[in-house]
């Protein structure tokens, strides 16, 4: 496994958790799930037999993240993203550099937001005392558009241009939703990701979010949605894949999973399914 006295998992880990000891701002609940998570990285890595860390490459952590993401919610998975990212900074310290290594980090928010990646959170993560158009100001630390006008552009592109000095507290649900679709599309993003955008809406909301995302998509962006409004993703979406406690079950156009019976019987139970089938 290299690196000074490193010949098993557990002599790395610990050698990972006497880095964070040393390094300013770790406290000691986090180094306690960076270490868990890394033990967790390499014992899958190294699965199969003794290998060399310096091997590591990128496939090895986009494996770990995809497990990670079907296994936990999305806080979760970017505090192993991040126990990671951290895990490869200690490895450069400790001497050990490879392209394979470098290829494999995973990139920090900024730099994923830098080369177009977009995104929004399920609990929105708005800033309840700005008005809607300050909130959606933030988001435009990296457009290459900045000002008033460009703002203008996208609150009126969703629908929300009436409400640009309304505070975040005071509109409903849907409309916050909205409103952060707008702060990340205000970073001019060419793939916009959206984590269950129709969380707590009822379905006249979800419909009328439906219709905003689709002026969204037709605008040129790319939709990457994740969500469990059946109505909202097969009317949005081109092309859809179904998981079922993180086993994916179909996938296909929206006319191939609305006539899939394993689809609507893990969606709406057997009995419904029946009758949404014949």
């Amino acid at each position: 496994m290299s690196a000074g006295d490193w010949s098993t998992v557990e002599d790395v880990v610990a050698g990972f958790d006497e880095h964070l000891r040393r390094t300013r701002g770790v406290c000691p609940g986090t180094r306690r799930y960076y270490a868990r998570f890394v033990r967790a990285f390499l014992q899958a890595v190294f699965a199969d037999g003794p290998a060399e860390v310096a091997d590591i490459c990128v496939r090895d952590v986009a494996d770990f993240v995809g497990a990670a993401t079907r296994r936990y919610q999305a806080g979760t998975v970017e505090l192993a993203a991040s126990s990671l990212r951290s895990f490869f900074r200690f490895l450069r310290a400790a001497g050990l550099r490879s392209d394979r290594l470098e290829d494999a980090v995973p990139m920090v928010p900024h730099r994923r937001a830098a080369l177009g990646l977009g995104r929004t959170f399920q609990g929105v993560g708005l800033y309840e005392d700005l008005t809607v158009e300050e909130n959606v100001v933030v988001g435009q630390h990296l457009a290459t558009r900045r000002g008033p006008e460009s703002v203008g552009a996208v609150l009126r592109s969703l629908g929300l241009s009436r409400l640009s000095v309304s505070r975040v507290g005071e509109i409903s649900q849907g409309q916050r939703q909205l409103v952060s679709v707008a702060r990340a599309l205000a970073g001019e993003p060419r793939l916009l990701l959206l984590d269950e955008p129709a969380a707590g809406l009822d379905s006249t909301e979800s419909l009328w979010l439906a219709d905003r995302l689709r002026d969204v998509r037709d605008a040129g962006v790319t939709i990457l949605l994740i969500d469990h409004d059946m109505s909202l993703v097969l009317g949005l979406c081109d092309e859809i894949h179904v998981l079922d406690f993180g086993e994916l079950i179909a996938s296909g156009n929206p006319g191939e999973i609305r006539d899939n019976r394993r689809v609507a019987q893990a969606y709406l139970g057997a009995t419904h399914a029946k009758e949404a089938l014949t």
